[in-house]
């Protein structure tokens, strides 16, 4: 998750454009010259670059951005959410996908009986 001001995403936007990633919004490609109102409650930008695809939340209603720039995690010099927060709202999602991913990281704690 990057900081939710319009000024973080655009900074975003510009430096995945810059770098040859294919950036979009709900399947709509934009760029740095995106509208602030087009953004609102979209959640996510979707960046690919040939196989690779990075999605980068802006909106979260479930951790409030405060809670997770105090616990990012650098990665290069770029503030991630923490593990555990991802972890957190991959249990929250609940698909398969999340909860093989879920395991990789806590595979004890995965294979334990829902209480």
């Amino acid at each position: 998750m990057i900081d939710p001001s319009f000024e973080s995403i655009i900074r975003t936007v510009a430096v995945l454009t810059k770098s040859n990633w294919s950036v979009k919004v709900w399947e709509v490609e934009i760029n740095e010259t995106v509208q602030e109102d087009f953004l609102k409650s979209k959640f996510y930008l979707r960046a690919r670059q040939d196989e690779l695809t990075l999605d980068i939340t802006y909106e979260c209603p479930f951790i409030p951005w405060q809670e997770l720039i105090a616990h990012k995690e650098l990665y290069s010099g770029i503030p991630l959410a923490s593990t555990d927060h991802i972890l957190h709202l991959k249990e929250l999602k609940g698909t398969d996908r999340d909860r093989k991913i879920i395991y990789l990281f806590r595979p004890i704690e995965s294979t334990r009986p829902a209480v």
